[in-house]
């Protein structure tokens, strides 16, 4: 399954201090992670690409974030690995798409999705669950850059193999795709762009 969801995180420059957060991704777990019993966990992979950047300034990064009322995981777009992230049992549901620096600060997030836009999916200690595999898009002018989800797929016997082979002490969790329940999404959430310093590095 393809969908394109032109998911934009943006801010201006004057902005980033005080409208949209900040903070930084949520880390996942090592490859020899053991099991907590009172944690829950999600997984997919989660990669982006970056175009119409000028050398000498920041490549943008790109994240989502999915929150609960007692947590938020960010999760921070890399490569096409499999990653799993330990989180507080409740109910979840994405949230925002955000932009980081290559620090890994959150620079700018979109506005938030309501629960009429984003279904939700409950997370049990001991269990896993598979949102997805997410692509990302990130590109800058100048010293200005922008984000977006362009693409998901559903791939929840191809990405759960790949997670049980990265993590073996985490492969007799149960596991559960609730990847079809996540996008029911508008097509686009708009806004400004977010801005960056330059650097003088290439």
């Amino acid at each position: 399954m393809n969908r394109t969801l032109q998911l934009t995180c943006a801010v201006a420059l004057l902005q980033l201090a005080t409208a949209c957060g900040g903070g930084r991704f949520s880390p996942y777990l090592r490859r020899n992670a053991q099991v907590d019993s009172e944690a829950g966990y999600i997984y997919g992979r989660f990669d982006y690409s970056s175009s119409g950047m000028k050398p000498g300034y920041y490549v943008p990064g790109m994240g989502l974030v999915l929150a609960s009322d007692d947590d938020e995981l960010r999760i921070q777009f890399l490569d096409r690995d499999a990653r799993v992230y330990a989180v507080k049992p409740g109910t979840y549901s994405i949230k925002q798409t955000v932009c980081s620096n290559p620090d890994g600060d959150i620079i700018g997030r979109s506005p938030g999705s309501s629960a009429k836009e984003v279904q939700s999916f409950r997370v049990e200690p001991g269990k896993a669950y598979y949102i997805g595999d997410f692509h990302g898009q990130t590109r800058g002018d100048g010293l200005a850059g922008s984000c977006w989800i362009d693409d998901f797929e559903n791939n929840y016997e191809e990405a759960t193999a790949a997670f049980q082979k990265r993590y073996p002490s985490l492969k007799g969790l149960e596991t559960q795709d609730v990847s079809g329940s996540l996008l029911t999404m508008p097509s686009q959430v708009s806004g400004s762009q977010v801005s960056g310093k330059g650097s003088d590095d290439s």
